[in-house]
């Protein structure tokens, strides 16, 4: 009965060694948005100064660094422009994306909201990598076409 006792005490106390070790030496990755994507669209106001063809950006996060892709009708080929601006800076409730060497766009982690120094300008949304890249191709397919006419 004595030996019984040890054994399950001993493995007993196996499991909460397990327990913590695991509890204490996992990384929590819940807020990140490494690996991620978004598809912001951008209000009218805000748009109507703009230069692109579509009213919508979209960001990929990788490796702590964002690009951002947004189609411009003057370009030639007809692609998205992708530029990588570099690092971005996450806390608790916002992420910002450098644009500038002095401004930043800012999403509110909780509405994915996208705001311009202080200004709402457009809304996010959480989407998959492959969605946010063909996301643009109708886009690119009716510029092509409009070329193909000569109306643009």
């Amino acid at each position: 009965m004595l030996q019984k006792l040890r054994t399950n005490f001993s493995a007993m106390k196996t499991f909460l060694t397990i327990l913590m070790i695991t509890f204490f030496v996992t990384p929590v990755y819940a807020g990140e948005v490494d690996n991620k994507s978004l598809l912001c669209h951008f209000h009218t106001p805000y748009y109507q100064r703009s230069h692109t063809e579509v009213p919508t950006m979209g960001l990929l996060f990788s490796g702590g660094t964002v690009s951002i892709g947004e189609l411009f009708s003057l370009n030639v080929p007809v692609e998205v422009e992708w530029v990588h601006p570099g690092e971005y800076t996450e806390n608790t409730n916002n992420i910002w994306i450098p644009y500038s060497n002095t401004d930043k766009y800012r999403i509110d982690r909780k509405t994915l909201e996208l705001y311009y120094v202080d200004t709402k300008i457009g809304q996010c949304e959480l989407k998959g990598f492959w969605d946010v890249v063909e996301y643009f191709q109708p886009y690119i397919d009716a510029i092509k076409e409009r070329m193909k006419d000569n109306k643009l």
